[in-house]
């Protein structure tokens, strides 16, 4: 507590003492604070270290330049951020293999003397031989992935694929900085004597370091040696005239050593302000004072926590199985973001329960045993995950990288298992089979479903009437392309024929004959193929493992040969390098590296046209133009492979204005968007950023949009055509 407040004037501000008092001495109705005034002109110095320990001990040179900042981040979370795809590309200004990096910062009122200042601070580390390389940044997007790595440090310690995880017990340390040398010193070297491995990051210009040792926390012995660790590491911190609690709380888990760390005295004077605040003891109890010692049913996972080993179809063996999957989230909340793809049930609803972070707890609740096992397939979990788009926001923007669309496909499927397949499902899933019993009579079908009397049908079998079904095109991709000369070539090319390009818009598949054509490609067209997307997103693994392994078979040859798949589908491209490694498994060796082979040859049609890209240009002829076009990116796209390469191929076309849409997920996901009661979130969604975005634009803007999906909730939403990358590139050719 803070109790030089009482040694201050009458009266005294109540305030300061329940700031920081971790909810014991009362609850705060309305709070005021003091505001910072925002840093201008800043700079970064990142200096990359062989021996963090030895460039510990010249902190105090460091700070004689009055950084606003000083940071550490060691090469445990550097790794981990080199294989995650949210950080990966955000590591661009990392040189070498550091042990640590220390990332200063600079500001001022003037960038001149801003930049001076960095300069000598970066001469003075050099001539003291701190670092191998110093990095100075000044761009904003460089500084702020900078921060953005520093932020997601504890994920991505959290991400490792094993129940060895990085545990907070003695993540808030501090000395002076003064002293974090010998300290840490003494510290790692009393870690590394027990076998611990431990993760570190910190503010080491205040001396205040996070670390996190690797405890696996099933196991009965690591728990007890968690308590020796805290015990000789307080008294390591207390020979140093430190804390154990710089700026966290000491909750649980550290207020048993209170007594220890302040002494008689002053702890007994926390006993009487805790009383005098709260004499029965209900704010909070057994925090700060009256602690007990770290007990088991004061860690969620513990060796008296009885696992449950839930059956899956799905391969969950690369995220350590589904217990593990759904462990892995650790409660950061960057699922309640309000960017981004992750989340987009929550971006709409602004409720806990619609997080990724509520359907992994719920998950991990049966696995731990606090809900019976039989909930795993329960009405209650249902409704829990109803909201998931499987848009695979999170298996990239959480530091985590929780991938909660693989175990909604998991469920999905081992819930109808049990409650059966309703006939909206089994339709939505099957719709490749539905177009192309159905082509043949296309003008009668695409009329027919714009009847009142069919969406009032449909709307009895859950489907929403407010929305239109994408209707058949007259003639099919595949039997247009058997009428084309095909002219043998050296280079050859493999398109695959989804069921979107081949029933509904075929003519992006001839746009996109176009552009491979014009650079002088053979094109091998292979049809009559789902990949099973919907198959997997409604939960009918069966059927979608059949047709994996007839498509990866299909493929293989291809990929043998050397050649390039080009994918025009987002959603398909994801179900081959992503979905199907769930789908097929890695039990059969043989076959998954079929898969592997496949996947590789994998490609969108915008990262083959990036890879031909010479000195700015793609060796294509273009029609003078000067054309404004605002582009939307599916969400697996975004979330598994980026927009970048879209964003270079359009922009080296010559005449082309590119800018990006600064959305999230469409809304409609699939068959999400078209289910009655997902209709008004699935708009909700829609207009967060991506329809006012559109609507704003003037008609003579041409919307991209490459997922059949989200061109139909800016069709429905916004009333506007947008166009698939291929057409775009093949309207312009010269």
């Amino acid at each position: 507590y803070n109790l030089d407040q009482l040694l201050k004037s009458f009266p005294c501000n109540l305030s300061k003492l329940i700031a920081g008092s971790e909810g014991t001495l009362g609850i705060a109705s309305q709070i005021k604070v003091k505001i910072a005034k925002k840093i201008k002109n800043a700079r970064l110095c990142i200096i990359h270290v062989q021996d963090m320990l030895d460039a510990m001990k010249s902190i105090e040179d460091m700070l004689i330049f009055h950084p606003v900042a000083l940071e550490i981040i060691d090469y445990h979370i550097l790794e981990m951020g080199r294989l995650s795809p949210a950080v990966k590309n955000k590591l661009t200004w990392l040189q070498g293999n550091p042990q640590a990096i220390f990332v200063a910062e600079f500001a001022g009122e003037s960038a001149r003397d801003v930049d001076e200042v960095i300069i000598r601070f970066k001469n003075r580390m050099q001539a003291l031989n701190i670092g191998y390389a110093h990095v100075i940044l000044s761009d904003p997007q460089q500084m702020s992935h900078v921060w953005q790595v520093r932020k997601a440090g504890l994920g991505l310690l959290l991400s490792k694929r094993t129940y060895s995880r990085a545990i907070a017990f003695i993540e808030d340390l501090t000395v002076a900085p003064k002293n974090l040398a010998p300290f840490m010193l003494m510290l790692t070297e009393y870690l590394k004597g027990i076998g611990k491995e431990v993760g570190i990051y910190g503010h080491i210009g205040s001396g205040c370091m996070h670390i996190r040792p690797f405890i696996d926390l099933r196991n009965p012995d690591e728990v007890s040696q968690m308590k020796t660790i805290m015990q000789d590491v307080a008294d390591m911190v207390l020979s140093f005239s430190g804390g154990l609690s710089g700026e966290h709380g000491d909750g649980l888990i550290r207020s048993w050593l209170n007594k220890k760390m302040f002494g008689e005295e002053l702890y007994q004077a926390f006993v009487e302000l805790k009383t005098a605040f709260d004499p029965r003891n209900l704010m909070n109890p057994g925090k700060i004072v009256h602690a007990s010692e770290i007990s088991l049913n004061t860690l969620r996972l513990n060796p008296e926590v009885k696992q449950v080993t839930l059956p899956t179809f799905l391969d969950f063996s690369a995220e350590g199985g589904i217990e593990l999957a759904a462990d892995l989230c650790n409660g950061n909340g960057q699922c309640r973001k309000g960017e981004g793809v992750m989340c987009p049930s929550f971006q709409a609803t602004g409720d806990e329960y619609d997080t990724t972070r509520a359907r992994a707890q719920s998950l991990r609740a049966i696995i731990n045993g606090r809900l019976p096992k039989e909930e795993f397939t329960g009405k209650a979990l249902y409704d829990v995950l109803d909201l998931c788009l499987e848009c695979k926001g999170c298996k990239t923007e959480c530091p985590s990288q929780v991938d909660m669309a693989k175990m909604k496909s998991e469920f999905l499927y081992q819930y109808q298992q049990k409650h059966g397949y309703k006939l909206r499902s089994r339709l939505f899933a099957n719709i490749a089979t539905i177009n192309r019993l159905s082509r043949p009579f296309a003008i009668a079908f695409n009329y027919i479903n714009s009847s009142k009397l069919i969406k009032y049908f449909l709307n009895l079998i859950g489907i929403a009437p407010q929305r239109n079904l994408p209707k058949l095109a007259s003639e099919s991709f595949s039997s247009w392309f058997k009428n084309q000369h095909m002219t043998p070539l050296a280079k050859k090319i493999v398109l695959f024929n989804d069921t979107y390009t081949e029933y509904n818009h075929p003519e992006i598949g001839k746009a996109t004959f176009k552009v491979l054509t014009k650079l002088g490609y053979e094109i091998i067209l292979v049809s009559d193929f789902c990949c099973g997307r919907p198959l997997i997103s409604k939960g009918f693994l069966n059927e979608a493992k059949s047709k994996a392994l007839k498509l990866v078979n299909t493929l293989k040859p291809h990929a043998a040969s050397g050649l390039k798949i080009i994918c025009l589908e987002p959603s398909c491209l994801s179900a081959l390098n992503d979905d199907y490694k769930g789908l097929i498994g890695s039990k059969d060796a043989a076959l998954f590296g079929d898969l592997s082979l496949v996947s590789q040859a994998c490609s969108s049609l915008e990262d083959f046209l990036n890879g031909l890209v010479d000195n700015n240009q793609l060796p294509l002829s273009f029609k003078e133009n000067s054309t404004q076009i605002l582009l939307h990116g599916h969400c697996h796209q975004k979330s598994l492979i980026g927009m970048q390469t879209t964003l270079n191929v359009l922009r080296v076309v010559p005449g082309f204005s590119v800018k990006e849409i600064e959305s999230g997920c469409c809304g409609v996901a699939g068959s999400f968007g078209y289910e009655s009661e997902h209709y008004d979130i699935s708009m909700k969604i829609g207009n967060l950023h991506l329809l006012p975005a559109v609507k704003k634009a003037p008609a003579e803007v041409m919307i991209v949009a490459n997922g059949m999906s989200c061109r139909s909730q800016i069709h429905h939403g916004a009333e506007r055509q947008a166009f698939h990358l291929a057409e775009v590139i093949s309207n312009y050719l010269a």
